[in-house]
């Protein structure tokens, strides 16, 4: 397994797992439990967050892209909002806390049939070895289901802390901050 930089070419497979992990009304009692995706964006928005920042990784083996993590320093998460064609309080809250120090998570996700094997820990240890900024943000849904995954991988396991609540529409969303370390360096 590689964990490198996404290229462009790579979108249609991150779509693809995305759209493997996306939430639908009729799984949101085990959603929770299993990890999900709230807003899947297009494949032409893939690539242009591919292009626009330098914190898009790819987990890659022989039968192609198994897991991705997608982020932004502060600069490129301001230039990003502005093609947000709708108000986001979530972006709005996270930019307010400041820009110079911020790392956003915006979207990590595992191929259903590769999730439980460490990608997403070692997605998120190669970001923290390789992070520009001390800060790293992020949000997870709390309603109307509770990313329970997503809490014990941020907040469990990595330390973050839930510094915000800003509800959008029939989502309750918690904003997280953790500090840039590899777990290692804990």
């Amino acid at each position: 397994m590689r964990i490198e930089r996404a290229v462009p070419g790579d979108e249609r497979a991150i779509l693809a797992i995305a759209s493997s992990v996306r939430i639908t009304p009729d799984l949101c009692s085990s959603a929770g439990r299993t990890g999900f995706l709230v807003n899947v964006i297009s494949e032409r928005d893939y690539l242009s967050r591919i292009l626009a920042s330098p914190h898009f990784l790819v987990a890659r083996d022989e039968t192609g892209l198994a897991a991705f993590l997608m982020a932004y320093d502060g600069r490129t998460l301001e230039r990003l909002k502005q093609e947000i064609p709708q108000e986001d309080q979530v972006i709005e809250k996270v930019l307010s806390r400041g820009v110079e120090d911020l790392l956003f998570i915006d979207q990590i996700a595992v191929r259903p049939d590769r999730q439980g094997a460490g990608l997403a820990q070692r997605l998120y240890e190669e970001l923290s070895v390789s992070c520009p900024a001390p800060r790293h943000a992020g949000s997870i849904l709390h309603e109307p289901v509770r990313n329970v995954r997503s809490l014990g991988f941020f907040v469990g396991r990595h330390g973050w802390r839930l510094v915000e609540e800003v509800r959008q529409g029939v989502f309750l969303w918690g904003i997280y901050e953790g500090c840039c370390r590899p777990r290692s360096a804990a």
